[in-house]
């Protein structure tokens, strides 16, 4: 009973590092390899779908410039919210089809896809320009 209980301890102290590869896509906290600057694949490949969708720019990013180099460089994960940078929500057809970040909010700042955590006031990933990628 006593290695039972320790067996849990340790699996509970292990964390999203420990799940299975399948369970990957579905974890929200980053552990390195499985995420690029804190998206997953998953949400990469939701995204890169809804662009490509009719083959032209979604109308939530047409005529939207790229951030500006300053700008850019200072959006980065585990830094604040660049102060007087210009959010915008995500279209609300795009984020139906995102898994649920409890806790996260997703924003467009330019033609980057932005996850922000609201309670740290800090950005936890970029997507950067996706068109660039199409």
């Amino acid at each position: 009973m006593r290695w039972i209980l320790v067996g849990v301890v340790a699996l509970a102290l292990a964390g999203p590092g420990f799940a299975r590869a399948g369970d990957r896509d579905a974890a929200p906290v980053s552990t390195g390899k499985e995420y690029a600057h804190g998206i997953s694949k998953l949400e990469r490949r939701i995204i890169a779908a809804w662009l490509n969708r009719g083959g032209q720019a979604p109308p939530a990013l047409a005529g939207v410039a790229p951030l500006s180099a300053e700008v850019a460089a200072a959006l980065a994960p585990g830094r604040p919210l660049p102060a007087g940078i210009a959010t915008r929500p995500l279209p609300t057809d795009l984020a139906a089809q995102l898994p649920p970040r409890p806790g996260y909010q997703w924003l467009l700042a330019g033609t980057d896809f932005v996850l922000f955590f609201p309670a740290g006031q800090t950005v936890y990933g970029v997507l950067r320009d996706p068109r660039k990628a199409f």
